[in-house]
């Protein structure tokens, strides 16, 4: 199983524009004045299309070998080849023991500086498109 993995941030800050009111009343408006954000691990089955996605508030090393587990849990019976790229999240000590425990897992390392060679970038906006 081919699989391409990358992760997403996503941020949400509340910005005014316009806002439905009484006529000679100040509008009242509550809103978090930080940022929220949440993080998304995803892997792209290349053969399938199939997508396995992790949430998370956190992107770190233990957060990559919980979202590495998803995986074997997803393709319990198959030897799994991920593509992934060098963020230093994925080569901790965490996703090290990971690997030397599951040895059907197998990431390959991008070459540094090569986001245009991550597949799922390219993908993933049309697959999200219809989701």
């Amino acid at each position: 199983m081919i699989l391409a993995g990358d992760e997403a941030s996503l941020y949400l800050q509340a910005t005014l524009m316009r806002v439905w009111n009484v006529i000679g009343q100040p509008p009242l408006v509550k809103s978090d004045p930080g940022r929220s954000l949440t993080h998304f691990y995803g892997a792209l089955n290349l053969a399938t299309g199939q997508a396995t996605v992790l949430r998370s508030q956190l992107m770190n090393t233990a957060v990559s070998a919980l979202f590495l587990q998803k995986l074997l849990v997803a393709y319990p019976d198959q030897p799994i080849l991920l593509l992934w790229d060098r963020a230093k999240w994925h080569q901790g000590p965490a996703v090290k023991e990971l690997l030397k425990a599951n040895p059907r897992l197998e990431i390959f390392f991008f070459p540094p500086a090569s986001p245009e060679l991550a597949s799922c970038r390219k993908v993933a906006p049309a697959r999200l498109a219809t989701a």
